[in-house]
C-alpha cells in the first residue's frame, strides 16, 4: 500500500503534528477571508485586517505557515497552486459558520501536493 503525499502529510513531517495541522489553519483562513472579502488577500496586513488581528500576530501566522511550506511566502501563493487542480476543495459553502476554519482545514489535510 503507498502512502499519499498531502498537504497535510509535507506539513507534519516538516514540523510535526501541532505546527503543521496550524499552518493549515491559517492556508484555510487566508481562503475564508478571499472567500467572504470577494478577492484574492494580496498582503499579509489584509488578512490580519480582515481577521481583525494586530498586524504583529498575521505576520507570525505566516511565519508558522511559512516553516511548513518554506517554498511559499504567502498562503496565496500555494492557493494559487492548490485551486486550479482541485477545483472541489473550495465548494465548501460560503455561509459564515462556527466550525468553518475546521472543517476546511480536514479538507485540505487529504488536498493532494
Amino acid at each position: 500500500m503507498s502512502m499519499k503525499n498531502t498537504l497535510g502529510m509535507q506539513a507534519v513531517s516538516r514540523v510535526g503534528f501541532r505546527r503543521g495541522t496550524k499552518a493549515l489553519s491559517i492556508l484555510a483562513a487566508w481562503a475564508i477571508a478571499e472567500a467572504r472579502a470577494g478577492h484574492e488577500i494580496t498582503s499579509i496586513q489584509e488578512f490580519g485586517k480582515f481577521w481583525r488581528q494586530s498586524t504583529a500576530t498575521a505576520y507570525r501566522d505566516v511565519h508558522e505557515f511559512r516553516l511548513a511550506f518554506p517554498r511559499f511566502d504567502t498562503p496565496r501563493d500555494l492557493l494559487a497552486v492548490v485551486e486550479p487542480s482541485n477545483p472541489v476543495l473550495f465548494a465548501w459553502s460560503k455561509k459564515p459558520g462556527p466550525k468553518e476554519h475546521q472543517v476546511l482545514a480536514l479538507q485540505l489535510l487529504t488536498v493532494m501536493a
